[in-house]
C-alpha cells in the first residue's frame, strides 16, 4: 500500500454500493423492494420470494452454504452477474453462524466454550464473511423481521429492534448505512389506501440509522423513492422473468450430494495431515477430533452432514491459511 498515492473518497448517488438493513412487521416490502437493487442476488434462510418474478435466489440452509456463497463472490465473472447481496433474513442467518462455531467447537451453546469466548468467536467470523462481501464491492441489504412492542391501551409502538440477538444485532448495526423502520400505514393522499412508509430517523426506542443527514425522516417505500432519497441526501453533502408452470420452492435444495461432501471431506484432510507442516498436521486433527466428535470421516453416515460440512469449511480455512 503506497500512503502517498491514496485518492479522495468519492460518494456515489444512489443506493448501489451502500449497506442497508430493512426491518418491519410482515407484508411490508421488504424482500420486495430489495430484489429491485442493482443486480441483487437472493441469499434466503427463509421463502419469501414466491411471488417476485425474476429474482435471483439461491436458497442459505447453513453457515457453510453462505461461506461457499462468498467464495464465490470472489469471482470476477460472478461479480459481473450480481451486483447486489440480499440477506432474507439477516435474524436466521445469525442462527445459522452461532451453530457453526458451536459445531466447529463441539458444543451446544456458545456459553458452553471456554473464557466466555464464544461470542468473540462468532462475531469475528460473522464480521470476516459479511466485511468480506463489502470489501469484494457488492452493496448488501439485509432483512429482519420487527421485535415490535407496543403499548396496551393506545396500541402505539412503543419500541422496535431488527429480531436477533443482542450481539448479533450489534455486529450488523455497526456495518450498514442505513437501517429503515418500516410500517403499514394509511397513506398520506388518500385516506382509502393503506401503504408502507419508511423511516429513518427515530428516537432510540425504535431502531433507525442513516449515514446521509439529509434523507427524509420518513417517505413511502418504493425502490423508486428510496433512490431518489439516497441521491438528493448526497447531493446535499456538497461533494465536488413470469412462468405458468408451478414451482416449490421448498424443495429447492443447493446441497451438495453426501457422498460428495463426504469424498470432498476426505481429500481434504488427507492433505492436510499428511502436510510437511506438524502445525498444519495438528490444527487439522484437532479439527477432526472436536467436530467430528470420535467419529471417523470414513465412517460418518448421512445423519453426520451438519458435522461434515462444517469440518469441510474449517479445513478449507486451514489450507486456506497456509
Amino acid at each position: 500500500m503506497d500512503l502517498l498515492n491514496i485518492k479522495p473518497n468519492i460518494v456515489s448517488k444512489g443506493v448501489a454500493g451502500k449497506y442497508f438493513l430493512f426491518y418491519g412487521e410482515p407484508s411490508t416490502r421488504k424482500t420486495s423492494v430489495a430484489a429491485m437493487f442493482p443486480k441483487a442476488l437472493l441469499l434466503a434462510t427463509e421463502i419469501g420470494y414466491s411471488f417476485i418474478p425474476n429474482v435471483h435466489a439461491a436458497p442459505i440452509k447453513s453457515w457453510a452454504d453462505f461461506r461457499d456463497v462468498v467464495r464465490q463472490l470472489k469471482d470476477p465473472n460472478v461479480h459481473d452477474a450480481y451486483e447486489t447481496i440480499v440477506i432474507d433474513t439477516v435474524g436466521l442467518l445469525t442462527d445459522m453462524c452461532m451453530k457453526y462455531i458451536c459445531d466447529v467447537n463441539g458444543v451446544a451453546e456458545l456459553s458452553e466454550i471456554a473464557w466466555g469466548q464464544g461470542w468473540a468467536k462468532f462475531k469475528k467470523e460473522f464480521r470476516t464473511q459479511l466485511n468480506t462481501i463489502a470489501q469484494l464491492g457488492y452493496g448488501i441489504v439485509l432483512i429482519a423481521h420487527s421485535d415490535t412492542r407496543k403499548d396496551n391501551e393506545t396500541g402505539n409502538i412503543t419500541s422496535a429492534l431488527p429480531m436477533m440477538d443482542k450481539k448479533p444485532r450489534e455486529a450488523v448495526i455497526a456495518l450498514v448505512d442505513f437501517i429503515l423502520y418500516l410500517q403499514k400505514e394509511t397513506a398520506d393522499y388518500d385516506p382509502n389506501k393503506i401503504t408502507v412508509y419508511a423511516y429513518s430517523q427515530l428516537d432510540s426506542a425504535i431502531e433507525t440509522k442513516t449515514r446521509a443527514r439529509n434523507m427524509s425522516p420518513r417517505f413511502e417505500f418504493t425502490f423508486e423513492n428510496l433512490e431518489k432519497e439516497v441521491t438528493k441526501a448526497v447531493e446535499a453533502l456538497d461533494v465536488s422473468v413470469i412462468t405458468d408452470q408451478v414451482i416449490n420452492l421448498h424443495a429447492v435444495d443447493n446441497k451438495i450430494p453426501f457422498e460428495d461432501l463426504k469424498q470432498q471431506t476426505l481429500a481434504l484432510a488427507g492433505r492436510l495431515i499428511n502436510h510437511s507442516d506438524g502445525d498444519v498436521q495438528n490444527m487439522a486433527k484437532n479439527q477432526l477430533v472436536t467436530i467430528m466428535k470420535g467419529i471417523r470421516v470414513s465412517e460418518a453416515s448421512p445423519n453426520h452432514y451438519e458435522q461434515l460440512a462444517a469440518l469441510k469449511e474449517a479445513l478449507i480455512e486451514i489450507e486456506e491459511s497456509i
